[in-house]
């Protein structure tokens, strides 16, 4: 019989936890017999919820249970029998292709020099970064993109790759409002790292992107833009002068 406790909420980071206690089932004879066999080794992660109790109950730490892992959750088997559901606001790793998974690596959008970084980033998102670089490269001659230009590219890339080729109809402003809160685009499949899902309707964020940060840029220097907020993708402090400029 499983015993249900109330929900508790707890703080984390970014994000908040949503605790539920649920009382363990109790082992098999099996597993009792199986006792004499060598132990495995004890992992941080297991493939399914049962896997992963029963390693949490016999090493005495908590498990991921990795059929329970999206962008935003995670969910871990606790030694004590009960489960242990996290929810961050914002996209935390990426599925890659290939099944794995990778943090969301904040230096994504931007490096020191202003470049991108794609350590992240799925295989066809990295031939897209680079076909965006040699595009603008031909035109400027500047062998990077710089922010502006990576933000740039996002914009447009979304409005017409996954937006008006999803509207129904006739082209109105309210199709292509309706197409585009349909998109939903995985982080780490734009070359900025992020992705796209916009806010619902009525929600106090609506039509903001769900799946990428928003940054304050500040040009510091001709042609030089650098992020200044918020402090963890900051690159350069913000410069507040406010002296009047000189002219000859």
């Amino acid at each position: 019989m499983v015993a249900r406790s109330g929900l508790r909420w707890t703080g984390i980071v970014g994000a908040a936890a949503l605790v539920v206690a649920m009382v363990a089932a109790p082992a098999s004879s099996a597993t009792a017999a199986a006792g004499a066999r060598p132990s495995p080794a004890c992992d941080t992660v297991r493939p399914d919820a049962r896997s992963a109790g029963a390693m949490a109950k016999r090493c005495g730490q908590r498990v991921e249970v990795l059929s329970g892992r999206s962008e935003n959750t995670q969910v871990f088997a606790n030694p004590d029998g009960t489960s242990t559901f996290t929810s961050t606001a914002v996209p935390a790793r990426v599925h890659r292709p290939d099944g794995s998974w990778v943090p969301v690596d904040t230096t994504l959008r931007a490096r020191p020099d202003g470049t991108v970084a794609p350590e992240a980033l799925t295989p066809a998102t990295r031939q897209l970064l680079d076909a965006a670089k040699r595009a603008y490269t031909t035109r400027t001659r500047d062998p990077e993109l710089p922010i502006p230009a990576v933000a740039g590219f996002v914009g447009g890339w979304v409005l017409f790759h996954d937006v008006l080729p999803a509207v129904h109809g006739a082209m109105t402003s309210d199709a292509i409002r309706t197409a585009a809160y349909a998109v939903d685009v995985p982080a780490g499949e734009e070359i900025n790292g992020g992705g796209v899902k916009f806010s619902p309707p009525g929600s106090p964020d609506a039509g903001q992107n769900q799946r990428t940060v928003s940054v304050v840029g500040q040009w510091q220097a001709v042609e030089t833009m650098r992020i200044v907020f918020p402090s963890p993708f900051a690159i350069a402090p913000p410069r507040l002068e406010l002296s009047a400029p000189r002219f000859p």
